[in-house]
């Protein structure tokens, strides 16, 4: 990954953690369990990470219209992601929940599939500075 995109993926994450914290209107919805992980790692609130596992899309639609919250929807961006995402989007909007795609628009520049890996590809990169910096 080039400094630049190092760079631009850590501002992201900062930019994630601070609309979290800052926000509490903000909610972040996820795939599953290891999505909610790498995010929670990446010090963002596990409370304000709701997963997907095992729900059906009108009931995650319906606990989401009952708390009031506009959603994060940080889907995969594999195929398998996009057509959650397109469903999800659907449904959300007859239920009229506001919801936010901007990250995950942003995410697309790193060629990150998996949610689950952003927290590993970041502290790989990190580690990767430090080395090159202790042998130098």
């Amino acid at each position: 990954m080039s400094l630049k995109k190092k760079k631009s993926l850590k501002t992201w994450i900062f930019s994630l953690k601070e609309t979290i914290k800052n926000n509490p209107d903000f909610a972040i919805l996820v795939e599953g369990k290891n999505d909610k992980k790498s995010l929670s790692f990446l010090g963002i609130d596990p409370k304000r990470i709701y997963t997907l596992s095992g729900k059906s899309f009108y009931d995650v639609a319906e606990n989401f219209e009952k708390i009031d919250k506009i959603i994060i929807l940080l889907m995969d961006l594999d195929d398998k992601g996009e057509l959650i995402f397109q469903k999800l989007t659907k449904i959300f909007n007859i239920y009229k929940i506001n919801y936010d795609t901007s990250f995950r628009e942003n995410l697309k520049k790193y060629k990150i599939k998996h949610i689950e890996k952003i927290s590993k590809i970041f502290y790989e990169e990190i580690f990767k500075d430090k080395i090159r910096k202790y042998k130098n």
